[in-house]
């Protein structure tokens, strides 16, 4: 939990340096998540397929006309998914687990490009993705009479890239839609197993012959923010720059 207050608080807080001389974009929204990973355990590779929802919160800041960085993080809650193992094919009902979080920042550097008028701009970014998995979940055995429960906490990286459209209702306030494409290839797992209060076992370590791919459309809503010199001092207002 204490990451992932972490990982909101340097999101906050890229948002907040992002309020600078040039045009800001600020929007939260919402994302629908599909992730496809592979990794191998005990000899065994086990491929996993998960649907998720959420919410987003992104924050554009640009330079100039065109170049700049930005920061966008995703909190989502896996809701169904299949799992393929030596033992077949498994569907998952992630509705049934005690807690199941994912969350995540992608952060880089970012164009744009005005399309056909001043309100429509094509942006994109790529940079370093981070992303967060937290899974808790137990099953009642009513032949020995046991709770079996499993926590598990992951931790993985790699690279993404954010397309979209955005498009300005007014001066102060847009939409925008797009879609987060991640690719990551390294991921340390925590995962403990319990009988009841007595802990069984655990296991940790970088998860072998790992990789994931993730494709996360979203639709947000934001403000435009920059910074204007009023009486000769600098004012945080909302509208474009230009």
């Amino acid at each position: 939990m204490r990451k992932a207050i972490l990982i909101f608080m340097l999101t906050i807080g890229l948002c907040s340096l992002a309020f600078a001389e040039h045009e800001t974009w600020l929007s939260i929204g919402h994302e629908r998540a599909f992730f496809m990973d592979t990794y191998s355990i005990s000899g065994e590779t086990v491929d996993t397929n998960i649907f998720s929802s959420g919410a987003n919160l992104s924050a554009y800041r640009f330079f100039g006309d065109t170049i700049g960085m930005f920061a966008h993080s995703s909190f989502l809650f896996p809701q169904k998914g299949w799992e393929w193992s030596d033992d077949g094919v498994h569907s998952l009902d992630l509705s049934d687990t005690s807690l199941n979080i994912q969350w995540g920042t992608l952060i880089g550097i970012a164009f744009r490009f005005s399309v056909f008028t001043d309100d429509l701009h094509f942006y994109t970014g790529a940079g370093f993705n981070i992303f967060f998995s937290w899974f808790f979940a137990g099953v009642d055995d009513p032949v020995l009479g046991s709770t079996f429960s499993g926590d598990m906490f992951s931790t993985s990286f790699g690279i993404g890239i954010d397309l979209g459209l955005k498009f300005d209702i007014t001066d102060r306030f847009f939409v925008k839609l797009g879609s987060i494409v991640t690719f990551d290839f390294l991921r340390f797992s925590n995962f403990d197993i319990y009988d009841g209060k007595d802990h069984i076992e655990n296991i940790t370590g970088r998860d072998k012959e790992f990789f994931m791919f993730g494709v996360r459309p979203y639709i947000v809503g934001g403000v435009n923010l920059h910074w204007r010199t009023v009486d000769g001092r600098q004012r945080l207002a909302t509208g474009r720059s230009n």
